[in-house]
């Protein structure tokens, strides 16, 4: 509505995406076994705010590991270490990870993002049709 301004609407971004991940973690979840706990990396994972948002709507605890802007280089200094032997195998890397934070859903938000979460599912084939329908208009820019 009118009411709403800027914070809102780069709200509702990070929800839109963080429902996106849940629909995505609910549609994998029948093919393999979920861990409950999601790890945070990269510099998103910085932000409080949006670690909150990931664990209110996926329902799972966030664990942001230290150092999250470095994760990649540190994990693939991890793998390095398990091909030249130095570590036994890729589940010695686990225990070296430390986690920074932990973020745990707030069960008074679960009712709102299962609504939306729905609502979300139930118009995504809409959305899908007509952005294929507006990228036939869009030119060469």
């Amino acid at each position: 509505s009118l009411r709403h301004g800027r914070p809102h609407l780069a709200r509702s971004v990070l929800e839109g995406v963080a429902l996106n991940l849940r629909w995505s973690l609910e549609a994998i979840s029948g093919h393999t076994q979920l861990r409950p706990e999601l790890r945070a990396v990269g510099g998103g994972a910085i932000s409080d705010i949006w670690l909150q948002i990931l664990a209110d709507v996926t329902g799972r605890s966030i664990a942001r590991v230290a150092s999250p802007r470095f994760a990649g280089a540190v994990g693939a200094a991890l793998l390095a270490a398990v091909a030249v032997g130095d570590l036994p195998d890729v589940a010695a890397i686990g225990p070296l990870v430390e986690v920074e934070r932990r973020f745990e859903p707030d069960p008074s938000h679960a009712s709102t993002y299962l609504t939306a979460s729905r609502a979300f599912r139930e118009i995504a084939p809409s959305l899908s049709r007509a952005s294929k329908t507006l990228a036939t208009i869009g030119g060469d820019d």
